[in-house]
């Protein structure tokens, strides 16, 4: 065995960035963004997100706030036939991805922002943890509180991640906060979809898809450690 094992670290960032439009929105908001491409080019994010529940009066809404954020630079919603509706924002960055970049780590999933907080969900040397969220502070632009959650370490070339994608990530959760897995249950399946606009078959299939990649997942990681 080598004397020198590299050991990685996957987290989720949570991030509040003060005065930004995806955390003020959200917050004063019942709505989910989900941002499924997010690229750092000149000091600025190139984002294509999606709004949850999509409903166009909440995103006409998200449109006409955008225009009283001087960091954004440009905003478009795509209409698509047959697709969710789609945003295309253009807006500084504020911080998060360049830190990630800083100390040699790499996003692994979508962003989510939801009540005021973003999530990143991110690979990180281990031993980068602190200088992470010192380097998200130092990157920012305005006053930003950040913690790292569900963090656990990966070895060498060994990896039980989990890959869900953004629905499957999002139903995921929902169901736990709003109590789906307790008994009695306090929450439908046909809640949960309402919530993130989608029909009750569909909102059953992200999260059966996603309970499996869990499972799987744990399965594996016990199967590692019993070794």
């Amino acid at each position: 065995m080598s004397r020198y094992k590299e050991s990685l670290s996957y987290a989720t960032i949570k991030v509040a960035h003060y005065g930004d439009i995806l955390t003020d929105f959200t917050s004063r908001h019942n709505a989910i963004l989900l941002l499924h491409q997010l690229s750092l080019i000149d000091g600025y994010s190139h984002i294509t997100l999606q709004m949850i529940p999509s409903k166009k009066d909440r995103i006409d809404e998200f449109l006409e706030a955008s225009k009283s954020y001087t960091d954004v630079k440009r905003m478009e919603a795509l209409n698509i036939p047959g697709l969710p509706q789609i945003i295309l924002l253009t807006k500084r960055n504020y911080g998060v991805l360049k830190a990630v970049h800083k100390v040699g780590g790499v996003r692994t999933g979508p962003v989510t922002v939801e009540r005021g907080f973003k999530y990143f969900p991110v690979l990180i040397p281990r031993y980068s943890k602190s200088k992470l969220l010192k380097y998200v502070e130092i990157f920012s632009p305005c006053d930003v509180s950040a913690k790292l959650l569900e963090s656990r370490a990966i070895y060498g070339n060994i990896s039980t991640t989990v890959s869900l994608s953004g629905y499957e990530s999002q139903i995921l959760r929902m169901a736990l906060e709003e109590g789906y897995f307790e008994w009695p249950r306090r929450v439908k399946l046909e809640e949960l979809a309402s919530k993130i606009g989608v029909s009750k078959a569909t909102a059953a299939e992200h999260l059966r898809k996603a309970l499996k990649k869990v499972l799987n997942a744990y399965i594996m990681a016990s199967s590692l450690t019993s070794r």
